[in-house]
């Protein structure tokens, strides 16, 4: 018999019931090994992160910071041992006034001016200034010139204020018209300066001219342009010394 001549079964469409019954093992399949991957994921990777949570190993714990030198451990009060005293200022060497048994009001000299109280003025602890009353007289009036003397140490001191110490000359151009040294009573005039109490000495030219030899001759000072300046030791220390002014 030709094999063409053999009965043999025909495929033909699979019935619907079939068809779903083999997609539902099929997907309950792929479902199972996601499952059993996933679960064996999560058993391995268990362990790994308990280990991570619990105490750190001897690495974690050699890498804390070492104490620094302000938290070091203090010393057991027991040992003896015990922190060196801080030094303390050490007094000043100059002792306060009165310290020694002498009062503060006489203590003396300064320290800063080396000035002793009641000796004369030293030249550096006075302050000496000069004036003029005006810059032009009417005539019949007479000029007027100030000395201001001023101690600025720290105790009283004496000032002369006699001529000699305190020059004041009138000139005009290289004539010498008149001072109050001349024919001036010889001797001194002392007088107490207290600490920044200014001590003034008025000096009046009546607009005659003086002579050194005190001849006795009354010259009066003719209209014009006149100088007047201030001579003597402490006169340098005078801002302004020298002065012009006009007789009408």
């Amino acid at each position: 018999m030709e094999p063409d001549t053999y009965d043999r079964p025909r495929s033909g469409p699979v019935p619907p019931e079939t068809y779903w019954r083999r997609r539902v093992f099929v997907l309950a399949g792929v479902f199972g090994i996601i499952a059993l991957v996933a679960w064996a994921c999560s058993a391995l990777a268990g362990p790994g992160d308990d280990t991570g949570a619990g105490d750190p190993g001897p690495a974690a714990a050699s890498a804390s910071p070492s104490p620094t030198p302000e938290q070091s451990v203090p010393l057991d009060p027991g040992s003896g041992a015990s922190p060196s005293p801080q030094p303390s200022e050490s007094p000043s060497g100059t002792p306060a006034p009165g310290a020694s048994g002498v009062p503060a009001d006489d203590a003396q000299p300064a320290a800063n001016t080396g000035q002793q109280a009641g000796a004369p003025c030293a030249p550096e602890n006075v302050v000496v200034t000069f004036d003029i009353d005006r810059e032009v007289y009417a005539a019949g009036q007479e000029p007027r010139f100030e000395v201001t003397v001023v101690n600025t140490s720290d105790v009283m001191c004496t000032f002369d204020v006699a001529p000699e110490q305190l020059e004041v000359r009138v000139t005009s151009g290289s004539d010498r018209i008149w001072s109050n040294l001349d024919c001036a009573e010889q001797g001194t005039d002392p007088q107490e300066l207290q600490r920044g109490v200014p001590h003034t000495e008025r000096i009046d030219w009546d607009r005659m001219r003086s002579f050194t030899d005190c001849r006795d001759a009354a010259i009066t000072a003719q209209p014009g342009t006149y100088v007047v300046r201030l001579y003597g030791d402490y006169a340098a220390t005078a801002p302004e010394d020298r002065y012009v002014f006009h007789l009408r």
